[in-house]
């Protein structure tokens, strides 16, 4: 699979991402994310690292773990988590201290039902909807908490997404910074912006510098004008967070790919 472009349609959110078609650049990596993969009709294998030779419908691998997957379909589904957020924290915990785990889709999942009916593509609804649906195949969905965001979180988090797009740099964006403009104590902030958001301060500012470009290059700027956006160093330093992050090259996935943002 090396080769091959990734085709199909990507939703990036603070704190997670959903990759939903046929996987492309697929050599042996390991990325900071924890991933949770489904294939509808076909078995993924793991081919490389600790987990190499295992095979099924749905598949866990917990971040900074070697891998690379064949199979699947057009219909996969890649299901990236941030291991510092709340729901990472919950998949991490069900894995102990196993480099993964397979297990076969529930029989009753078919294609309609699991994207959900009448599907017509990646949408902030849809995407959360199939985001949950992996989920819970790993861990009692009564564990994730939905608790709804404090108002002065979601006005901090309004706050660093206009920072970000301003230029601002990360020593400017920190619960110290924060705090005040919401009205609330740095540890109080902290507690809070993480309850409310399911990711800590500081990877929240980093999903969200990616979010914007990815933004960016979907509208056809280079990735020196991304990273110049987005507050990344270079279009070098840009690429090799994207691949940290996920595993596979910026330019060589999101040209090709349809691109929805999430806000939560």
């Amino acid at each position: 699979m090396g080769n091959l472009e990734w085709e199909g349609e990507l939703a990036l959110a603070p704190g997670w991402a959903l990759f939903i078609g046929r996987p492309g650049d697929n050599s042996p990596h390991a990325h900071q994310a924890l991933q949770l993969c489904v294939s509808v009709r076909n078995p993924l294998l793991i081919e490389s690292g600790p987990l190499s030779g295992a095979s099924g419908t749905c598949v866990a691998i917990a971040a900074n773990t070697l891998h690379s997957i064949s199979g699947g379909d057009d219909g996969s589904v890649f299901l990236y988590v941030d291991p510092r957020s709340q729901l990472g924290r919950i998949v991490a915990r069900t894995l102990g201290a196993n480099s993964g785990a397979t297990r076969e889709l529930p029989s009753d999942w078919q294609s309609r039902n699991f994207y959900g009916d009448h599907w017509e593509g990646v949408t902030a609804q849809s995407a959360g909807r199939v985001r949950d649906r992996i989920a819970e195949i790993w861990v009692n969905p009564e564990a994730i908490d939905e608790t709804a965001m404090d108002k002065r979180i979601e006005a901090a988090v309004g706050r660093i997404r206009s920072l970000i797009r301003e230029g601002t740099s990360d020593a400017r964006l920190t619960a110290r910074d924060l705090a005040g403009t919401v009205g609330l104590s740095e540890s109080r902030l902290a507690a809070l912006f993480r309850i409310g958001t399911g990711v800590p301060i500081r990877p929240f500012v980093l999903w969200t510098r990616l979010q914007l470009a990815v933004e960016t290059i979907g509208r056809g700027a280079s990735l020196t004008e991304a990273a110049h956006a987005a507050g990344f160093a270079d279009s070098a330093h840009l690429a090799r967070t994207f691949r940290r992050m996920f595993g596979t090259t910026l330019s060589g996935s999101v040209r090709r790919l349809r691109i929805v943002l999430l806000q939560n």
